[in-house]
């Protein structure tokens, strides 16, 4: 899977073969619970609901799995894929409104339920 215009790909360098997934969501981020990123956070849930979304598995034999937050998870992409892994697993992390959120790096082809 090669994605050379992804976001972040264009914006930030990131490794442009694989393709991100959502694992499990995490709880939505607010004003209360993280005063003044509330909006922010609801507009990127609102962003990502909108996406087009595609229902699928995706399997790995060799994954990284990460807790909390990664300073670079596009230079961890580029390091995984030189070590060999087939994915990257962030567990806990703040990503598309929600903290402790599962979000999945996947250099293996997802098998979608269409």
């Amino acid at each position: 899977m090669y994605y050379p215009n992804r976001w972040d790909v264009v914006e930030e360098g990131a490794n442009p073969f694989g393709v991100w997934l959502q694992g499990k969501f995490g709880t939505p981020r607010t004003n209360i619970t993280n005063p003044g990123k509330g909006e922010r956070a609801a507009r990127a849930r609102e962003l990502f609901a909108n996406r087009p979304q595609y229902v699928g598995k995706v399997s790995f034999k060799k994954p990284i799995q990460t807790t909390g937050e990664v300073p670079d998870r596009s230079l961890l992409s580029y390091e995984a894929e030189k070590m060999g892994a087939d994915g990257i697993i962030y567990n806990s992390v703040y990503d598309n409104g929600y903290n402790n959120n599962q979000v999945i790096f996947s250099f293996n082809k997802p098998q979608l339920d269409l």
